[in-house]
């Protein structure tokens, strides 16, 4: 029986239209989600815990953009800061210590859809429609350097050990460069259409690619190496992302559905099914608790939108 079995989700209302992005933030004592827009809701971890029933209340509604926001993330040193990135071509810098302004707003030459902090917390960077990602210091909130593509350059991560940065490409590749000299290391060829997310093992020992032809590859984080390939999909996985201690990867895309699988072998552990095809989802920083924001609702009798929280024990 899988350890899973008895665990369920628990929602947190605030939202009038669909819930595009969702973060933790540094420790996990806050969960940010993105929605209506424009604003950024912020949520207290422990409230929503205890709570037996849908949360209601935020800490923070935070303002700042007016179009979708598609890229938020975490600081990697402070648990009260975070930057979002949205196709109003804006991207904001938010401190909720000194209330629900951005504190900082560079503006960008094209639509903002992913983003990644550097485990050193000293650079964000930014993946515009362009296919151009915009590099952002930390310390100064610059662009510290503009980094064009030919052709399509998609989701990003750096290696947890923060010396390399590895880009989906959309004629099936992973280019790796050097972090912070951004020289190109090696292109490897995995997939024979769109390469879309990527996530690293926290421990470093594996990287794993989802593309539109339905595979997810998983590679030897050092070598880039194939090691399995995980094909058991229908409709493309495009969304991914490792547990905190690396046991676990969750996989959705068009799909009604997260899988949760062994990040070892790809083996099935756990599926969780959903209301619908998913914007976005995280795992917690340092607990077995998996947030995710449904896409639409029109479709379920007028549901409230909601961002879900699963992975607590199931209310006696």
């Amino acid at each position: 029986m899988s350890v899973f079995h008895d665990l369920e989700s628990k929602r947190c209302f605030g939202h009038r239209s669909s819930v595009t992005a969702v973060a933790w933030n540094l420790d996990g004592s806050r969960l940010l989600a993105a929605g209506d827009a424009s604003t950024v809701l912020v949520y207290d971890t422990q409230s929503l815990e205890m709570s037996t029933r849908p949360e209601r209340h935020f800490l923070h509604e935070c303002h700042g953009h007016t179009k979708n926001i598609e890229a938020m993330v975490p600081s990697q040193t402070s648990p009260d800061m975070f930057v979002t990135g949205g196709v109003d071509c804006l991207i904001n810098v938010y401190d909720t210590r000194t209330g629900s302004r951005a504190i900082h707003s560079l503006s960008t030459d094209s639509k903002c859809l992913f983003a990644d902090w550097a485990p050193d917390g000293n650079t964000v960077a930014i993946g515009l429609s362009s296919n151009t990602i915009y590099f952002v210091d930390c310390l100064t909130w610059t662009v510290r350097k503009k980094m064009p593509f030919d052709g399509e350059v998609n989701q990003f991560r750096w290696t947890p050990d923060g010396r390399r940065i590895l880009f989906t490409r959309g004629d099936g590749s992973v280019d790796a460069f050097a972090w912070p000299s951004l020289e190109h290391i090696i292109t490897v060829q995995g997939h024979v259409d769109t390469c879309m997310g990527i996530a690293c093992d926290p421990k470093g020992r594996y990287v794993s690619v989802a593309s539109l032809d339905t595979c997810v590859s998983v590679w030897d984080s050092m070598s880039l190496s194939n090691i399995f390939t995980i094909d058991r999909w229908e409709k493309p996985v495009q969304l991914l992302d490792y547990s905190y201690e690396g046991q676990y990867l969750a996989l959705t895309g068009d799909l009604e559905r997260i899988d949760i699988t062994d990040s070892s072998n790809g083996s099935l552990v756990h599926s969780i099914s959903t209301v619908a095809v998913l914007n976005g989802f995280a795992w917690h920083p340092s607990r077995l608790l998996l947030a995710y924001a449904p896409m639409k609702f029109g479709r379920y009798g007028g549901e409230q939108p909601a961002t879900y929280v699963w992975g607590f024990s199931r209310s006696k």
